[in-house]
């Protein structure tokens, strides 16, 4: 009878933010790193406040939703977990 295996699983797992410029889509080497973190929680929040700041800085006196969307995709932060 065969042995079960054991298994071994990493404990401390950490989340790290990279964020992608989408005016340089695809461009790995315009990534940057934000930051390490210790929750997933922590890590999307992160990602939350990036882009929420980046679309407070774009926002313009009476641009639309669409407008501001439009802008985003085009030349926004895009932060993602890893």
């Amino acid at each position: 009878m065969a042995r079960p295996v054991a298994r071994t699983y990493n404990v401390n797992v950490i989340y790290q933010v990279l964020i992608d410029d989408s005016f340089h889509y695809q461009d790995e080497s315009e990534r940057v790193t934000y930051g390490v973190f210790e929750t997933a929680e922590e890590a999307l929040a992160a990602c939350e406040n990036i882009v929420n700041e980046w679309l407070v800085g774009a926002f313009e006196s009476g641009m639309s939703s669409e407008a501001l969307y439009e802008r985003y995709i085009h030349f926004g932060d895009d932060p993602f977990v890893v």
